[in-house]
């Protein structure tokens, strides 16, 4: 029953991704100074998994199903929203801007860590790193940015301050997610740094029902270098809070290299991914990751298999994952 139920929404998604013209965003309104367009996005999972157990567990799951709206005015003005039928709004904020410098309010990406920088819909392996839900990927609030060239170097920074309760009530409504961020790239070589530092402030960071030391933790770093040639993608990043719950520093790293190769108007996306993370209280974890993506127009339109091997030392427990996944979008 899964399985035809995966094959069936699959089925649906890339009827409507063609129908609708997977190559473009459908553009609703346009003139000289302001253009409204939509774009949508449905990534559907058939997982099997195995984790030392006598029975596999078989399970569709729709990863995603957005709806994206963006208006943009004479360059200077714009806003954003984005719905998920499953998590409901994900992001919704409105920002101004001049050539160099900008503002932003409203639900965001904090940026905090570089993998999340980058969409779903060009995530090629099974899932996120370990430490992605901690680094308060999400959250209302209010940022400062900057863009500024420099020969063949691109630098950018932000700074903003976020409310710390999230999604699935993550947090407490107490104090503010102060985060700064820094990138700098080389055009050259297509190749870019990424450092950011994270710190709960005006709070004492305790749960006044548990008394217990809550997410997010006070301070965060996270660092990336990421190369993109536009055929080759890899990132190589590092995270750790340092002040975790109950004294701990949990800290994780994560690799992971993809390569298209085109094969006529089509391609094919190869990805092996590898994490290593620290709660810091007696457990890791290790999880490997090998992927195979078939392009039939780029990430608009693609259908994919993966296999990921996770390893928790601790619990003397070896799991396996596969995914069959289906993918399509306008």
């Amino acid at each position: 029953m899964k399985t035809i139920q995966f094959l069936t929404v699959a089925l649906v998604t890339m009827l409507v991704a063609i129908a609708a013209s997977p190559a473009q965003a459908v553009e609703v309104y346009s003139d000289e100074k302001t253009t409204v367009h939509f774009n949508g996005l449905i990534r559907d999972h058939l997982i099997i998994q195995n984790a030392n157990t006598s029975l596999d567990q078989v399970g569709n799951t729709v990863v995603a199903s957005r709806l994206v709206g963006k208006v943009d005015y004479a360059g200077i003005g714009s806003g954003f929203i984005q719905y998920d039928g499953v998590l409901g709004l994900v992001d919704a904020w409105m920002q101004v801007r001049s050539e160099h410098v900008g503002v932003r309010a409203g639900r965001m990406r904090t940026r905090v860590s570089r993998e999340f920088m980058n969409g779903i819909g060009t995530l090629p392996t099974l899932n996120r790193p370990e430490f992605f839900p901690f680094a308060a990927p999400r959250r209302a609030g209010l940022k400062v940015f900057a863009e500024f060239p420099a020969g063949p170097l691109k630098i950018d920074v932000e700074a903003g301050s976020y409310n710390p309760r999230g999604a699935n009530d993550i947090g407490i409504d107490d104090g503010q997610i102060l985060v700064g961020r820094f990138e700098l790239t080389v055009k050259p070589i297509n190749l870019s740094w990424h450092a950011s530092y994270t710190q709960h402030a005006f709070s004492d960071n305790i749960d006044p029902d548990t008394l217990e030391r809550v997410f997010p933790h006070d301070q965060q770093i996270d660092t990336a270098l990421r190369f993109d040639n536009g055929a080759t993608v890899a990132l190589l990043e590092g995270w750790t809070a340092v002040d975790g719950p109950n004294d701990t520093t949990p800290f994780g790293i994560y690799g992971r290299v993809s390569h298209t190769f085109p094969i006529g108007e089509m391609g094919v996306e190869p990805a092996v991914s590898y994490e290593y993370f620290d709660y810091d209280d007696g457990n890791d974890l290790h999880r490997a990751t090998i992927n195979g993506n078939w392009l039939f127009i780029g990430h608009k339109l693609l259908a994919g298999i993966g296999y990921g091997i996770t390893s928790r030392p601790a619990d003397e427990v070896i799991g396996h994952t596969g995914v069959i996944r289906m993918q399509a979008g306008f």
